[in-house]
């Protein structure tokens, strides 16, 4: 009897210890299964910036024009394919690749960000067999929405990959194409599958100390399990989220083309009207409407980059000494143009108390008031009413807080919209952009730059009666018994007519259309100009002849030699002049670390394309008298 229950104790404890590691091998199993979704939901959230950022390389008109022709010479592709493989080299995926479906109904390789050499590189045009493929990838054609493997289950050629795919969009709402992005997802499987041997051991350990372990560990999983589950709910959140902020963003895109194409619509309709048309007043008012136009376009231009440089953290502020009334005055003169056409009212009201002259970024201020009070004018009525309001909120011996309102007898904003006022690629309402147009980044921008000038914004509204903004600013006192006097932009006269018949120019510029406006620019000052296609003409003939020269406008993208290093190698030349005479940038590159650019290879000063008449009489007045 007692071998007997000895025997049936050693088959309990031994059925005991086997049920106990059944069981919690079972539960490991769950749970890796619910780490292995959570950490495709990872992924795929992780994917979602990756792909919207090689989307925003992609032109759609000119990426199906690549899937038709498959020219491999297109500089679209072979521009687009770099920037996939500077991507895929930054952000450590596997692959990064785009796909389209040929006349064949074919699925073939666009771009690939794999390197040439790797044996894994797929060319542009070559037919891919996706029977190896996930179905999220299908699915992205059907749904037209972004698509993720959510188990990472199936081995492929290249290993365990965990897909992330979004589709490419035309203008009529077909899918043209699908960027994908896949991960490793081996290692993470691997730990999970060593995971899973350590639980079963685990398991094994506890059993054996008794049920009370055995009870409190299976709480202990329990309460793992749940806090597993809530993670993934706030891993599915956060995807929702994401889907939103590219939805939002899809939504801007649409915006954005309506708001160029309008300008650009207005500039090619002008010009064509322009040229044919003999009477000399309807040319006239032809090419002041593709001015307004081409200046409209510009400032769409800006605020996209702008809010890029936002985005990627590399927005600065430049302070510098500046007239706070002059400041104003600038801003108010250009809003005045467009608030006579619609008969409204501006009053100004500045505190007397605020200091001359103070030191921050003035330009930057000014950009903030002219966004709010271009907003103001047009969601203004005619002959409605606009207050702009600046206070000395306090101050200290060195610095000082300002206010800034402006007020309006406009539509208003209602509470819901006014939440959303302040985020990127939102306008208050979808039927804003409609009726008012708009990219919706202004406000955004706005925010952001008030924040950086160490102040807030706020906005108090009453739909259907007005809306007031107000934003604070910190500034600097100019520190000194005098206050310098600082001349507003507007205080430069440029309408004279400058005499430079002494003088020459030798201007380095590519392009023979720039070459004309320069020319066209200078005629009324006499100056006499002589024309570089590239940086080694431009050297070759200084150094022939450098006294014939007294200023030299230098381009920067050149064929042969671009503009930095030609002007490095003026200044080196053996002679006396080529360390003094002016040389001017007169480029695109328009960015703070461009200009900076510009004058440590020893220019002179900055122009930015597209050129301003007055911005380039100032800069000859400023070197050459």
């Amino acid at each position: 009897m007692k071998d007997s229950f000895r025997s049936l104790k050693v088959k309990f404890y031994s059925f005991f210890i086997l049920y106990i590691i059944a069981l919690f091998s079972v539960v490991a199993i769950t749970s890796v299964r619910q780490i292995e979704s959570v950490a495709s939901i990872a992924v795929s959230i992780a994917g979602t910036p990756i792909l919207e950022r090689a989307m925003t390389f992609i032109d759609v008109d000119k990426y199906v024009q690549l899937t038709q022709t498959l020219d491999n010479s297109d500089p679209f592709f072979v521009e687009t394919q770099e920037k996939f493989r500077t991507l895929r080299e930054e952000s450590q995926v596997r692959f990064l690749y785009s796909m389209a479906i040929n006349e064949n109904g074919e699925h073939i390789f666009i771009f690939d960000a794999e390197d040439p050499d790797s044996d894994y590189h797929s060319y542009l045009g070559e037919v891919e067999d996706i029977s190896s493929y996930d179905i999220a990838f299908l699915l992205t054609y059907e749904t037209k929405e972004p698509q993720f493997a959510r188990i990472m289950q199936d081995y492929t050629v290249w290993g365990r990959l965990v897909s992330v795919y979004t589709p490419i969009i035309d203008a009529n709402g077909e899918v043209v194409g699908i960027l994908g992005v896949d991960f490793d997802g081996e290692k993470t499987y691997q730990a999970i599958i060593a995971g899973v041997w350590q639980n079963i051991i685990f398991a094994a350990v506890l059993a054996l100390v008794g049920i009370i372990m055995f009870i409190y560990l299976l709480k202990s999983v329990t309460a793992q399990n749940e806090l597993l589950l809530e993670t993934a709910e706030k891993l599915e959140a956060t995807l929702v989220q994401a889907q939103a902020a590219n939805k939002a963003k899809s939504s801007f895109l649409a915006n954005m083309s309506h708001e160029i194409r309008t300008p650009m619509n207005a500039i090619i309709g002008m010009t064509n009207i322009a040229q044919s048309t003999e009477d000399l007043e309807r040319k006239n008012t032809s090419l002041a409407k593709i001015n307004d136009a081409s200046h409209h376009l510009l400032g769409i231009i800006n605020d996209v980059l702008d809010m890029s440089k936002i985005e990627a953290d590399k927005l600065e502020l430049s302070p510098e000494p500046f007239n706070l009334r002059g400041c104003i005055k600038n801003v108010t003169d250009i809003i005045n143009l467009r608030m006579v056409e619609k008969h409204q009212h501006l009053e100004i009201n500045v505190d007397v108390s605020i200091p001359g002259t103070l030191i921050s970024d003035s330009q930057r201020l000014a950009q903030i008031i002219t966004n709010l009070l271009t907003n103001a004018v047009k969601f203004t009525p005619e002959y409605g009413e606009i207050v702009l309001t600046a206070e000395l909120v306090s101050e200290t011996e060195a610095t000082c807080i300002l206010g800034f309102s402006v007020k309006d007898t406009g539509i208003g904003i209602n509470e819901e919209q006014q939440s959303r006022l302040f985020l990127s690629f939102e306008q208050a309402e979808s039927s804003t952009t409609r009726k008012f147009g708009g990219t919706g980044l202004g406000l955004a921008i706005t925010k952001r730059l008030v924040e950086m000038m160490g102040g807030s914004i706020t906005v108090s509204s009453v739909y259907g009666e007005g809306s007031t903004f107000y934003f604070t600013v910190s500034a600097e006192k100019l520190i000194g018994d005098a206050e310098l006097d600082i001349p507003s932009a507007t205080d430069d006269n440029v309408d004279e007519i400058l005499d430079f018949n002494e003088s020459c120019m030798l201007l380095a510029e590519d392009m023979e259309i720039n070459r004309e406006i320069v020319i066209a620019m200078l005629e009324k000052t006499g100056i006499k100009v002589i024309s570089a296609e590239n940086g080694v003409e431009a050297i070759r003939m200084f150094s022939e002849a450098p006294d014939d020269y007294d200023v030299i406008f230098m381009d920067i993208q050149m064929p042969e030699m671009d503009g930095y290093e030609a002007t490095q190698k003026i200044r080196e030349l053996d002679i006396e002049k080529a360390r003094t005479i002016p040389i001017i940038a007169m480029t695109a590159n328009v960015f703070k670390d461009d200009i900076e650019l510009c004058y440590k290879a020893g220019m002179n000063g900055h122009l930015g394309k597209p050129l301003d008449s007055t911005a380039v009489l100032q800069m000859l007045k400023k070197h050459m008298f």
